[in-house]
């Protein structure tokens, strides 16, 4: 079984909330990806998750049985065919991929091994797919009892390191007023004082950005110290909670972590709340340069 180690690049020719077409290359260890909104952000993720998804693959969608629907999808108001390529790369090999959606169904699929004739097409691609570990896609989930995705704690031992990096690294940004654990079935929560954190009801059941990513952090790291096996991992994070010094204190921590621990990360925020003359960021367009 393949471990795809790293994304070198993705683009697509344009969807929803992100009409235009962008594209993008991927540092080795750590890449920020800024934008007017987290929701546009997450959208991008959204689709970058679907395109190593292996249950999406309906190309019968478009058949003739299916031909009312198909209309309906490709000229009426719905109309959005999306074309997305994803470059990446396992410990053997480098690889293309090509999927077209209509929708959120994938309708085409062409897998491409470079610098060889190699290429997988349709649901042989899906196959292939299905049979690498692939990376972790991490799109808005935060809610209190959070589940271990990336790393479940195999004994007490690794739980207790999870807990003591992740309540290490708040304390790194000055977030002194709350702290994490881990439950009995590896879910993670959080303790103390979050009214900071909180602008809503709906809000006060979700956990704070900041907690959400320093656990996925914590997991993606004790995962490879564990393994020695690092995966990239994509996630969002929301930095309007945060002061200017929180922010920045965090970017440049997950810089340095991503360098010593040789891990992959693509983190996606919104640049409005982020002094990005002293970061490196790949800026997503400013919708207002297409507007006449």
């Amino acid at each position: 079984m393949e471990t795809i180690t790293h994304i070198s690049s993705v683009s697509h020719n344009g969807m929803d909330m992100m009409w235009y077409p962008f594209s993008a290359h991927f540092s080795e260890r750590l890449t920020l990806l800024g934008g007017e909104s987290i929701h546009e952000l997450e959208e991008l993720l959204s689709l970058i998750k679907s395109m190593f998804e292996i249950n999406n693959h309906h190309p019968e969608i478009l058949s003739k049985h299916n031909n009312s629907l198909s209309q309906q999808l490709l000229i009426g108001k719905e109309d959005k065919k999306t074309t997305c390529e994803v470059k990446f790369e396992t410990y053997s090999s480098r690889y293309t991929l090509k999927r077209c959606f209509v929708g959120k169904y994938s309708v085409e699929a062409r897998l491409f091994r470079q610098g060889t004739s190699v290429v997988y097409n349709g649901h042989d691609a899906i196959r292939v797919l299905r049979k690498m570990i692939l990376p972790v896609i991490q799109i808005n989930e935060r809610l209190f009892a959070n589940r271990s995705v990336i790393f479940s704690p195999l004994d007490n031992f690794s739980k207790r390191t999870l807990v003591s990096l992740a309540n290490h690294w708040l304390k790194m940004v000055n977030i002194t007023d709350s702290n994490f654990l881990i439950d009995s079935g590896g879910r993670w929560k959080v303790r103390g004082d979050l009214t900071r954190f909180q602008t809503s009801r709906r809000n006060s059941a979700m956990m704070p950005s900041i907690h959400n990513f320093l656990s996925k952090l914590a997991q993606t790291v004790v995962k490879k110290r564990t393994f020695g096996m690092s995966i990239p991992v994509l996630c969002s994070f929301d930095v309007k909670m945060l002061n200017d010094f929180e922010t920045m204190t965090v970017l440049d921590l997950v810089n340095t972590i991503c360098k010593d621990e040789t891990i992959q990360l693509v983190l996606a925020v919104n640049r409005e709340y982020i002094d990005c003359d002293s970061i490196e960021l790949i800026s997503v367009p400013t919708q207002a340069i297409y507007e006449t």
